[in-house]
């Protein structure tokens, strides 16, 4: 317990003092100067890991492997790859299905932000939705190996070490929840600086950061599922850059783009269109749980 003490408390303040130092500059989170702190704070969760490691003796303080084991887990890596995907698409359906109003396909929002690039004559009308389906392509294929460069910073800390070190003082599906609401209070100034959620929707800040917390819960149990059975943390840094690459491209349809939906979705993190990935959260902690009790 003491090695979970210390690494939660070494993880946020590191975390949060960045976070409270992008907070004072009143730029926000879409400069390109604040997105390469945010890509840079994933590596916190590790670094705070090694302050753990160097204050508890220098222990063996990993609970999964930082070797791919691709050859034995072939089938759990093409899950982490492409399940995101499924999912982001799946829960973009379910909210457009609730507020049909709010789908766009000709993609108005995204047109209106290109606006600028297309009077200077740097890109063509004709070329925005052919921009638009080249990077769902790279999104869903490319993507989720590049953005492992930065998901696997944070992965090293939550399911290399924090999960499975909660698993040795509870069950897993109490592991799962307490870890996830963790990496969900983790993100908590961030998301209170409009990170997914934006600024303009009910209940802000508060409901944005218990929609984090759910998500976290809801895709930490995927991944720690992906962790258990592969015994490596690489699956989980590929599904983690996964979202991260696929997660947001329901916006390019939604119609409002005052992010008073945003909460609910269209994007994966969102309470509405996360369900599908919640459900899948749920059958994870049941196969986990029943497979803890079959081995006890």
């Amino acid at each position: 317990m003491k090695k979970i003490v210390i690494y939660i408390l070494s993880t946020f303040i590191l975390t949060w003092s960045m976070w409270g130092i992008l907070a004072t500059t009143g730029s926000g989170i879409t400069s390109p100067a604040a997105q390469a702190i945010i890509a840079a704070s994933m590596w916190l969760p590790s670094l705070g890991l090694l302050i753990t490691w160097l204050l508890t003796n220098k222990e063996r303080i990993l609970g999964a492997s930082l070797k791919p084991l691709i050859k034995k887990n072939v089938r759990n890596y093409l899950i982490a790859w492409f399940l995101p995907a499924l999912l982001t698409a799946l829960g973009s359906i379910l909210f457009f299905m609730v507020f049909p109003k709010q789908f766009d396909p000709q993609m108005s929002s995204f047109y209106a932000l290109m606006q600028p690039a297309m009077e200077s004559g740097q890109i063509a009308e004709d070329m925005v939705s052919t921009i638009v389906i080249a990077q769902i392509i790279f999104a869903v294929t490319a993507a989720p190996f590049i953005n492992i460069v930065f998901a696997l910073g944070e992965e090293i800390g939550w399911r290399g070490f924090l999960y499975p070190a909660l698993c040795k003082t509870t069950s897993k599906p109490k592991a799962i929840l307490i870890s996830g609401l963790i990496w969900g209070m983790w993100h908590a100034p961030i998301t209170a600086l409009g990170h997914n959620y934006g600024l303009g929707y009910w209940g802000y800040p508060w409901m944005g950061i218990v929609a984090m917390c759910v998500f976290c819960v809801s895709y930490g149990a995927f991944v720690a599922y992906l962790t258990d059975k592969t015994g490596s943390i690489w699956p989980a840094a590929l599904a983690h850059g996964a979202i991260n690459a696929c997660g947001g491209l329901p916006l390019y349809f939604v119609k409002d783009s005052t992010q008073t939906y945003q909460i609910l979705g269209p994007a994966i993190s969102g309470i509405l269109a996360g369900i599908p990935l919640l459900c899948v959260g749920v059958v994870c902690i049941i196969k986990l749980r029943s497979e803890q009790v079959s081995e006890s």
